[in-house]
């Protein structure tokens, strides 16, 4: 049986768009908030897909009810409106699908395949411009909204830096999930972010023992002459592509800090080359 969507914006092209874009799956289309929550409550839907700015109640409105009537509904917000407020606002609402219009139709079909994969949400500890903290299932799935998330969420910054923030973030996160967690869903991934006036700060914690550094042949920052050997290993262990997380943050931002057992790491990167400490510190 197809998975079943329900989308809700007032744009007839826009619902169009979706409907054809998803034509893999069940889509039901409404234009305003009331028919859209009429909807959702008198049938099953795998799926909500939700602009915020709706004719009569507002798009959080319809997701609180939404939730209020299925309390682990799934939801992608849609809207052109991709401020740090409305992404925070939405956050506040366990959602961290958001695809800010115009979007691609891979950028949909990417995030609907990966929300409806995921086996349990995220929860939210705080959603507020300078401190966002969750509690994430070590799913690669969820990673990848993640990245998309606090990519937009990046505000005030040249793309060089946002997207080395970025890089580092979805690195590191990913070796927290496959080594730290073993990529189990069930357990839990510490996730916090903290904007200061001058710089960024994240901290991943991962349920792990942690590693030892000195110990780690299937990761390229183990090969500083030959980056590429790490591959070897990683194809002989039947590990996935990668291994240059470590090595990639150690380039990306100004500060990379475990601690003692190395399953809790925390990266800064700067804004201002003036708050940089001096080489050696």
């Amino acid at each position: 049986m197809k998975p079943s969507i329900l989308v809700v914006d007032d744009d007839p092209v826009m619902g169009t768009l979706i409907k054809e874009t998803l034509k893999d799956y069940t889509v039901t289309t409404r234009a305003t908030g009331e028919e859209g929550v009429e909807a959702f409550r008198s049938d099953h839907y795998d799926l909500l897909i939700c602009d915020l700015i709706l004719p009569g109640i507002g798009g959080l409105d319809v997701i609180r009810l939404a939730r209020a009537h299925n309390p682990q509904a799934r939801v992608i917000v849609i809207s052109a409106m991709g401020s740090a407020e409305h992404l925070l606002a939405t956050l506040r609402e366990s959602v961290v699908d958001f695809l800010v219009k115009p979007f691609s139709i891979d950028e949909l079909r990417g995030s609907v395949a990966n929300l409806l994969s995921i086996e349990q949400a995220i929860e939210v500890v705080s959603a507020t411009p300078k401190w966002v903290e969750l509690k994430v299932p070590a799913s690669f799935q969820i990673a990848a909204s993640l990245e998309g998330f606090f990519n937009n969420l990046e505000t005030g910054m040249d793309e060089t830096t946002r997207r080395s923030v970025i890089i580092a973030f979805r690195e590191l996160l990913n070796n927290a999930i496959e080594h730290g967690a073993k990529a189990n869903p069930r357990r839990i991934i510490g996730v916090s972010y903290i904007r200061l006036q001058r710089a960024v700060i994240y901290r991943i914690q991962d349920p792990g023992s942690g590693f030892d550094p000195e110990a780690i042949p299937h990761a390229a920052v183990s090969y500083p002459d030959d980056p590429m050997k790490h591959l070897e290993v990683r194809q002989e262990k039947g590990m996935r592509a990668g291994g240059y997380g470590l090595l990639w943050t150690q380039n990306l931002v100004d500060e990379v800090v475990f601690n003692q057992k190395r399953n809790k790491v925390i990266f800064i990167k700067y804004l201002d080359s003036q708050d940089k400490p001096p080489a050696g510190e």
